[in-house]
C-alpha cells in the first residue's frame, strides 16, 4: 500500500527567473546593464494607468489582501479579541502576498505606481540578485528587490521579490512597513554574510526620488 502524501497546498512552476522578474517588475536587463528603470507596476510594457484608476486598483489589492490567509486569520484574532472586550484594529498596509512558482514571488505594500497616486513624493530603490554572493555560493537563479519609500516621511511602504526564498526575506519589508522603521535605522542594520537580506542593504543604498530621476 503506497505510502500517504501530504495534501498539494501550492503548485510550483519553473520559469525563467530573469523572465519571471520581467513580467512581474517590468524590467529586462540586458548583459552588463545596471539595474535602472524598474517599476513593478508595467507588465509586459504597459504604460502606467491615470491616477484615478491607481487609487481603485490599490483599494482592490487592499480588499484582496484582506481575503488572503493570513489576512483572514488576522481578522479573526481581531473579532475575538473585540469579543473578549479589547478594542482591537488591523494595519492592513503590511499584508504580504506570495506567488509560489519557482523562484517565488513576494511583495508587500504599496508597488511604485501605486504610492505616486497616494503621496507627494516617491523614492524607489532596486537591487539585482545576480550581484550578491549568495546567489553565487547557493547556485541559485538570480532575481530582483524592489523597494519603495515615503520620501517626505523617511519610511518604507513597499517592496517586490523575486528570487530563491523571496516569501522568507520579504518579511524584513513587512515589519519596516508596519513598525514604520525610518530609512536611517534600516540603512544602519547589519545583515548576516552572506545572505539575501543583504539585497536591502543595496536597493537602500538606491533609493533615489521621482525629481532625482527626471
Amino acid at each position: 500500500m503506497p505510502a500517504a502524501q501530504p495534501p498539494t497546498v501550492a503548485t510550483a512552476a519553473a520559469v525563467s527567473t530573469a523572465a519571471l522578474a520581467a513580467e512581474v517588475t517590468g524590467f529586462q536587463r540586458r548583459p552588463g546593464q545596471r539595474s535602472e528603470g524598474v517599476d513593478p507596476t508595467l507588465v509586459g510594457g504597459r504604460p502606467r494607468r491615470a491616477d484615478h484608476e491607481v487609487d481603485e486598483r490599490a483599494d482592490d489589492r487592499q480588499h484582496a489582501e484582506r481575503d488572503q490567509p493570513q489576512g483572514t486569520d488576522q481578522q479573526a484574532r481581531v473579532v475575538a479579541a473585540n469579543l473578549l472586550g479589547t478594542d482591537t484594529v488591523t494595519d492592513y498596509r503590511a499584508i504580504p502576498r506570495t506567488m509560489y512558482t519557482d523562484p517565488p514571488v513576494a511583495g508587500v505594500g504599496l508597488t511604485p505606481e501605486a504610492a505616486r497616486g497616494q503621496l507627494t513624493r516617491v523614492a524607489v530603490g532596486r537591487a539585482d540578485l545576480d550581484d550578491l554572493p549568495r546567489t553565487s555560493v547557493s547556485g541559485a537563479a538570480g532575481g530582483l528587490l524592489v523597494l519603495v519609500a515615503d520620501a517626505d516621511e523617511e519610511v518604507l511602504v513597499g517592496a517586490t521579490a523575486v528570487g530563491d526564498m523571496a516569501d522568507a526575506w520579504i518579511h524584513e519589508a513587512v515589519l519596516a512597513i508596519r513598525a514604520r522603521v525610518p530609512l536611517a535605522v534600516l540603512r544602519d542594520t547589519i545583515h548576516a554574510f552572506p545572505t539575501y537580506a543583504e539585497a536591502y542593504d543595496v536597493a537602500l543604498g538606491d533609493l533615489s526620488t521621482d525629481e532625482a530621476e527626471d
